[in-house]
C-alpha cells in the first residue's frame, strides 16, 4: 500500500465556485479574509445559504426552502472538488432548538454519514469533522450539510503490508480512537483488564492533522472488562505497513 504526504493547501476559488454553481447559487461569493481561519466564501440566496472555509477545506450548507435531492448533492460535491464521497450509514434525525433556524421542529429528517476514502480505503480520524454529515427532509433534499473535505495527498511511496496476524504481536499498544465522537487516545493494555474480544479488522488511512503522513493502519473493534471492571468497547488502530 502506499503512504502519502499530506499537503493540506486550501480549497482554490475556481472549485469553490464550481461547486457553488452545481447547487445553483447565481451571485458571486461574499468573501471574508480572517487572520486565522483565512479565506471564507460565502452564498446566501432564497434561504439557501453556503459557505466554504477554504483554509481548513470544510462546507457548511443550510436550506430553508427546496433544494437538490441527496444524490445531486454528492454529485456536485464530488464533480466539482475531485473527491469520492459516499453514504456509509443513515438514520432518523431529530433537530435540537439551536438547529431550528434551518431545521425546523417537528417535521422528519435524515441524518446521512459518509467517510471519505482514498485508493477505496476508507480515511479514519480522530477529527470528527472529517466524517460528512448530510441531513435530508422526507423529500430526500438536503437541508444542511457538514463536510470537512479530505486531505490532499502529494508523493506517495509503496510499501510492503504485513498480515493482521504480525501485527496484532503488538496489540497491546494498539491505540484507542473515538473517531466519530472525539479525539481521546487510549492504550488497548490501559483500558482492558483480561482477556479481550477482537473483530471486524479492517485496512484504511488514518488522518492525524499534526502527522505530515496518511498511512495505512488496521482498525478494528475490540471488547472486554476494563481495568474498572465493567464492560468496554472501542475501536482501535495498529500500523499495516512495516
Amino acid at each position: 500500500l502506499k503512504v502519502y504526504t499530506i499537503n493540506n493547501s486550501p480549497l482554490q476559488k475556481s472549485l469553490a465556485d464550481k461547486f457553488a454553481s452545481g447547487l445553483s447559487f447565481s451571485s458571486p461569493a461574499q468573501t471574508i479574509n480572517d487572520p486565522v481561519l483565512g479565506i471564507t466564501y460565502m452564498w446566501s440566496e432564497n434561504n439557501r445559504y453556503l459557505v466554504i472555509k477554504a483554509k481548513i477545506r470544510k462546507i457548511e450548507y443550510s436550506a430553508n426552502t427546496s433544494s437538490k435531492n441527496k444524490e445531486g448533492f454528492i454529485n456536485s460535491l464530488n464533480s466539482s472538488l475531485n473527491i469520492s464521497l459516499s453514504v456509509d450509514s443513515s438514520g432518523p434525525y431529530t433537530p435540537d432548538q439551536e438547529e431550528t433556524s434551518f431545521v425546523p421542529a417537528g417535521s422528519v429528517y435524515t441524518q446521512h454519514l459518509a467517510t471519505p476514502k482514498i485508493d477505496n480505503l476508507p480515511v479514519i480520524s480522530t477529527v470528527t469533522e472529517i466524517y460528512s454529515n448530510i441531513i435530508t427532509d422526507a423529500a430526500n433534499n438536503v437541508v444542511a450539510a457538514n463536510i470537512l473535505i479530505s486531505p490532499l495527498t502529494a508523493e506517495a511511496e509503496s510499501k510492503s503490508t504485513i498480515p493482521f496476524s504480525e501485527a496484532s504481536k503488538n496489540i497491546k499498544s494498539a491505540k484507542m480512537i473515538h473517531y466519530k465522537s472525539g479525539e481521546t487516545f487510549e492504550i488497548l493494555d490501559d483500558l482492558f483488564k483480561k482477556s479481550v474480544d477482537v473483530k471486524n479488522v479492517n485496512l484504511g488511512y488514518f488522518y492525524n492533522p499534526n502527522d505530515p503522513f496518511l498511512q495505512p493502519v488496521y482498525f478494528f473493534e475490540a471488547s472486554g472488562i476494563s481495568v474498572s471492571g465493567a464492560q468496554s468497547q472501542g475501536t482501535f488502530v495498529l500500523p499495516a505497513v512495516k
